[in-house]
C-alpha cells in the first residue's frame, strides 16, 4: 500500500510540473440479483474490453432474475487548481479509463 502511494504522489508531483488534461470515460454493465442475496456483477470498458464486450455482458442477464443498468459518465479532468482532488476523483477510480487529451 505503500508503494502505492508513493508512486501515486510521484505521478502528482510530475504532473503539476505542467498542465496535462484526460479524457476520461465511463462505461459499465452493472448487475444485481433481485433475490435480495447482495449478488452483484460490474464490467467496464477499458483500453482491453470494448463498449461491445460491455454491452454483450449487460444483456447476457436475464431479467426475471437480475436488474442491470448502464453506467455512463465522460469528464474532462485537467492538473490544475484542483488537480489533485480530480486525480483522486477520477483516475484512480477503477470504472473510468482515462487517455491523455489532444
Amino acid at each position: 500500500m505503500n508503494k502505492l502511494l508513493i508512486v501515486y504522489w510521484g505521478i502528482l508531483t510530475l504532473a503539476s510540473s505542467c498542465s496535462k488534461c484526460y479524457d476520461c470515460e465511463q462505461y459499465c454493465a452493472y448487475c444485481v440479483a433481485d433475490n435480495n442475496t447482495g449478488i452483484s456483477y460490474k464490467f467496464c470498458s477499458t483500453r482491453d474490453n470494448t463498449r461491445a464486450q460491455v454491452d454483450s455482458f449487460y444483456y447476457s442477464f436475464p431479467d426475471s432474475t437480475f436488474t442491470c443498468v448502464k453506467l455512463q459518465d465522460e469528464r474532462k479532468v485537467c492538473d490544475g487548481k484542483n488537480g489533485i482532488d480530480d486525480a483522486i476523483s477520477y483516475y484512480l477510480k477503477q470504472d473510468y479509463y482515462c487517455n491523455p487529451a489532444e
